[in-house]
């Protein structure tokens, strides 16, 4: 049986990660592509979830490098957050009726200023000595944990560290149906997001079930990170009234009212399929990738010795 150590695969996860928001990172200065934040931003959370996942196994410096992580992945998402809702905008103008377009092409005026504001700040994060630092520690974790990697084998510690997400995702899942609050639904969502994280890290060493199980993993993810993107855009129309009242043109309060009723519409679709969506995530090809973690687990540990010389 060809095995890996745990440190090597961790190393090697943590090293994809960082090149990735690297090569991002011209992309989402010059602000052209809206896709190359998104991918940073991607990269940044990955990033961030290999150092919750194989904490054990990296030097303690690993720690401040996730909390640091998570500031700068709360940097990158305001931006997107907008260009999401743009996206949308544009999608919609499409299907409205000819004297709505002006007020939603008003309305995407309002949110394109709001963005330019979270872009120039987004450029100061990133030019500020604090990401300079972040990017810096991120190397040192590395050259340090090439030093002295883990022999933990893969296959010996996977089950624990996919199993311990799974059951966090169960036991924030099962209770939930249709009609649970948003921010629970928002809570699934990071549950299936670290769960979809930690299987992928370990899909050089299991190949098909994994991923096959990841992509019921994703359907939930997407399914829930589209009801967040609905309710957060929904929130946002009612802060831009409520920071300008009276201020805004009635077609644009018009067709913000709309917009907010397709908001909700979206929402309660999405949640109907909540429950087909969470059962085809936590089913069979659940079963099916935790008996091939069992079945490697028993098969490296019974060749360990061997393995380890």
């Amino acid at each position: 049986m060809v095995t890996q150590s745990l440190g090597e695969l961790a190393l090697g996860v943590l090293r994809t990660q960082v090149d990735a928001l690297r090569a991002h990172e011209p992309g989402t200065r010059a602000g052209v592509d809206p896709e190359e934040l998104h991918d940073m931003r991607v990269a940044t959370r990955r990033l961030r979830a290999a150092l919750r996942v194989f904490v054990e196994v990296l030097p303690p410096e690993a720690e401040a490098l996730r909390q640091e992580a998570g500031w700068l992945g709360r940097s990158l998402a305001t931006v997107r957050d907008l260009d999401v809702q743009l996206a949308q905008l544009q999608e919609w103008r499409v299907g409205l009726p000819e004297p709505d377009r002006a007020g939603l092409d008003a309305l995407s005026n309002l949110v394109s200023e709001h963005r330019v504001q979270a872009r120039a700040e987004l450029l100061a994060v990133l030019d500020s000595e604090r990401y300079s630092q972040f990017v810096a520690s991120a190397e040192h974790v590395l050259q340090i944990g090439s030093e002295n990697p883990s022999p933990l084998l893969a296959e010996a510690e996977a089950p624990r560290l996919i199993g311990r997400p799974y059951r966090k995702l169960r036991k924030s899942g099962d209770p939930l149906d249709a009609h649970s609050p948003s921010a629970e639904l928002h809570a699934l969502r990071i549950r299936a997001k670290r769960l979809r994280y930690a299987v992928e890290f370990v899909t050089p060493v299991y190949g098909g079930p994994a991923r096959r199980f990841v992509s019921r993993v994703v359907g939930l993810q997407d399914l829930l990170g589209d009801h967040q993107d609905a309710h957060v855009a929904s929130d946002r129309l009612r802060t831009m009234v409520s920071e300008q009242p009276g201020q805004l043109p009635a077609e644009v309060v018009f067709v913000m009212g709309k917009l907010a009723q397709r908001y909700a519409a979206q929402a309660d679709e999405l949640r109907a399929r909540f429950a087909a969506t969470y059962r085809r995530a936590t089913g069979r090809r659940w079963q099916k990738l935790e008996s091939e973690l069992k079945a490697r687990r028993k098969a490296v540990r019974a060749e360990a010795p061997a393995a380890l010389e």
